[in-house]
């Protein structure tokens, strides 16, 4: 109940409230207990014994003892898998240890000592998590697992995917936890709400009837709201005590995205950990280079066995041909104009003939011998007679549009790139003056599976009519109708969100909070030697202000509003406003009012989330136009609905929008963003990597007043106009207040949108650093 990271799934939101309303209705109040855990073993003060009295010694109790690794903090940010990846501990673990979700750390930290890890994908139970780390030998029971993993992520009904976990004892011990009690009204700060700490010596089957009674009364009367990611991490009913002017409202209807589908038997998908492309398993290099065929072949098969499985088939029915088994001598033929390296991916990869399921979302499949060197020749060097460097090694979903490339391989430098359609070519072409956007084969593969756990992409079998008419009075009507207006290829499903993202996005706009809260300079009522001020504990805004303001239920930017904490200084970047008044918030809300129906599915208007001002009191609201200089070039970044309904010479407010998607098209990004300028950037922007913000190839005009911060063309797949994710922008703006180009003051971050301007329009306005997930996604 009290683990702050318990994911959306397993119906906490509606637990919660039965638990407080049990409390009302009986007229009770029920105690709820705190574990403290931590590796820190301070020793015993020595005691002297006289004859007739006891006294304590009065020498000083000594310094803790760190009984695992101590590490001290680190230059470059890692993600909570990043450390426990690094270190040999759980995620859970290392989420305790630093006592932030997103395991960030300031001071030197105690870990566990390392041990084999194991990654979860499927959101298992514990008790299938328990029979899978038993073999033949040794039969591991519920109790043992959960003692080997005391900070599990999640509830024992469904794990956390992603997390790693302890699959065997540890060869260490944990310091048994603290245990404290609290009044249910009484606020609990961040470092006691964490997830329970086992003590290993218990006894298993104390420990087992206490696991089963937390589980039974917890499917009936409790649940803890989520708020990954947030300061503090408190009970929905904590919060209500702490701010009782907020009306309690009932929440949205949550979608439950979900990045796999019920019939999938994900059990027998292989374990990836150890191959994926990350921080802590970067890409191998080779002398010479050459591609890293066993690890992008497995990568490959990856991919092609979730696919298999989606309809709910089984790996044993899946045909094991190769890509010269599969096409024979037509195959043999080019071997001579391979990189051995790529023969051996082609020899070691899974090709069926099922046509029905495609490798992953952007592409259908390996090219077939006649089409691999064809598309790629066709486009790039349509004037030679012959050049075998560049290959069509996957096809581009044909239904993504016409003219359609695929993913090249360079055999030269051992790049790729995903080229949608021959339209791209200006992005990416020709390869030394873009090697920024050419990227090893097995970093790909490993985005695309980053997006399929994510849940960004599912993989769900076909709609089956009968089905959807038998169930049309279920209560996962609302899901299933977000699946079915999903564009999808085969078994492969673009999702508008997951929430995953959220969680992203919630953690992220918190570290900036507090970066800038960090650098506030203390009230003037507080000495220099007080503790700083506490971050606050009411939620920005409420179900509520949100209705009034007319954003949409079950979206990504309600999601995200209804979960991050109002922070203590009122500008949040330069010349942009935290909406702390929520009848201002919604008075500023030009596009969600607008109708905006589709007979084809839902239509996501975009919210004003940070409203631009620029008088010298900092209240007057800015506005731009969106009526274009050329009619075939617009301005207006937004869905068409929102381009129609805007009457010509409409005063637009500036700020920072989420993204408007229309559900029912490929490649959208609900948790996207669009930072409308009061003012165009100059012609010689740049972008972080010193290009040119507008370059040749480039369909934009140079006249643009939306496209700071975004990323433009996509190496791993997709368009250029998809939004960048709120999360990264977040991000980036917390590097540029810790890095000083943005200074803080009394009410947040200082200067306007002309100081904005003056300091991106020179460079550095893109997002830097790659990210599997954030900058292409």
């Amino acid at each position: 109940m009290l683990d702050p990271w318990l994911p959306t799934s397993n119906f906490t939101d509606y637990l919660v409230d039965q638990f407080a309303n049990l409390q009302s209705d009986c007229s009770t109040t029920l105690p709820y207990s705190t574990s403290s855990a931590t590796l820190f073993i301070p020793p015993t003060s020595t005691a002297s014994t006289a004859s007739t009295t006891s006294t304590t010694s009065g020498a000083a109790t000594a310094a803790p003892t760190c009984l695992g690794q101590i590490v001290a903090p680190q230059a470059d940010f890692l993600t909570c898998n990043d450390l426990s990846d690094l270190y040999g501990i759980s995620t859970g673990d290392a989420r305790v240890a630093t006592g932030d979700c997103s395991c960030e750390f300031t001071t030197t930290i105690c870990l566990p000592l390392p041990c084999e890890l194991d990654t979860v994908w499927d959101s298992p139970s514990c008790p299938q998590l328990a029979e899978r780390y038993s073999n033949s030998t040794y039969t591991v029971s519920q109790s043992q697992f959960l003692a080997w993993n005391g900070n599990i992520q999640g509830s024992c009904d469904g794990v956390s995917i992603g997390q790693r976990l302890l699959g065997a004892a540890p060869q260490h011990r944990m310091a048994p936890a603290v245990q404290t009690t609290a009044e249910r009204h009484a606020p609990t700060p961040h470092s006691a709400i964490v997830a329970a700490s086992m003590d290993p010596a218990a006894p298993a089957q104390t420990f087992a009837v206490r696991v089963t009674a937390i589980q039974g009364i917890a499917r009936q009367t409790m649940e803890a709201r989520p708020l990954m990611g947030s300061a503090v991490l408190t009970l929905r009913a904590t919060r209500r005590a702490l701010a009782p002017s907020l009306a309690p409202a009932a929440p949205p209807r949550a979608i439950p995205f979900s990045p796999f589908h019920a019939s999938m038997d994900l059990s027998q998908l292989p374990d990836i950990s150890t191959v994926l492309v990350s921080l802590s398993n970067p890409v191998r290099t080779a002398n010479p280079p050459a591609l890293d065929h066993a690890r992008c072949a497995q990568l490959h098969n990856y991919l092609v066995k979730a696919g298999w499985l989606a309809p709910g088939r089984s790996l044993s029915d899946l045909p094991q041909d190769s890509f010269f088994d599969r096409h024979g001598d037509t195959a043999e033929q080019l071997r001579d104009q391979l990189d051995p390296s790529v023969v051996a991916f082609l020899e070691s990869i899974i090709i069926h003939d099922d046509y029905e399921v495609p490798v992953f979302f952007w592409v259908e499949n390996i090219a077939g011998p006649s089409r691999m060197f064809a598309s790629a020749n066709e486009t790039l060097f349509p004037d030679e007679d012959e050049k075998n460097d560049v290959l069509s090694l996957y096809l581009t979903n044909p239904s993504l549009g016409e003219h359609s490339l695929g993913l090249l391989y360079d055999q030269r430098h051992h790049r790729a790139v995903m080229a949608l359609g021959i339209e791209d070519t200006g992005f990416f072409w020709p390869v030394e003056e873009h090697e920024n956007l050419w990227h090893p084969l097995e970093t790909v593969l490993s985005n695309w599976i980053a997006l399929f756990h994510l849940g960004k992409v599912k993989a769900i079998p076909p709609p089956n009519e009968e089905d959807d008419d038998s169930n049309a009075d279920d209560n996962d009507d609302a899901a299933q109708n977000v699946e079915n207006e999903s564009e999808a290829y085969g078994p492969w499903s673009w999702q508008p969100y997951s929430p995953a993202q959220v969680d992203g996005a919630v953690a992220a706009f918190d570290r900036l909070a507090a970066a800038i809260e960090e650098r506030m300079p203390a009230p003037p009522q507080l000495s220099s030697s007080s503790s700083p001020q506490p971050p606050h504990q009411e939620l920005l805004l409420s179900p509520s202000d949100l209705d009034a303001a007319s954003v949409p239920c079950s979206c990504f930017i309600r999601s995200f509003l209804t979960r991050i904490r109002a922070p203590r200084f009122r500008t949040i970047a330069p010349g942009l406003l935290v909406p702390h008044d929520p009848s201002a918030f919604a008075a500023s809300q030009l596009f969600t009012p607008m109708p905006a129906d589709s007979e084809y599915g839902t239509v996501i208007p975009p919210v004003l989330i940070f409203p631009a001002v620029g008088s010298s009191d900092g209240n007057q609201p800015v506005t731009v136009s969106f009526d274009p200089a050329n009619r075939y070039q617009p301005i207006n970044p937004f869905c068409r609905a929102f381009q129609d309904g805007l009457p010509r010479g409409a005063a637009v407010p500036a700020g920072l929008y989420s993204e408007s998607v229309e559900r029912f098209q490929a490649d959208v990004a609900e948790e996207g963003f669009r930072l409308v300028l009061p003012f165009c950037l100059a012609k010689e922007a740049r972008k972080s990597d010193g290009r040119l913000l507008v370059e040749d190839g480039d369909v934009r005009s140079a006249d643009v007043s939306v496209d700071l911060f975004q990323h433009g063309f996509k190496p791993f797949g997709g368009e250029w106009w998809r939004a960048q994710p709120l999360e990264r922008l977040l991000i980036r703006w917390r590097e540029l207040v810790q890095d000083g180009v943005w200074t803080v003051g009394a009410e947040g971050v200082e200067g306007g949108w002309r100081s904005l301007g003056r300091r991106m329009r020179g460079g550095g306005g893109g997002i830097t650093g790659l990210s599997l997930i954030g900058d292409m996604v």
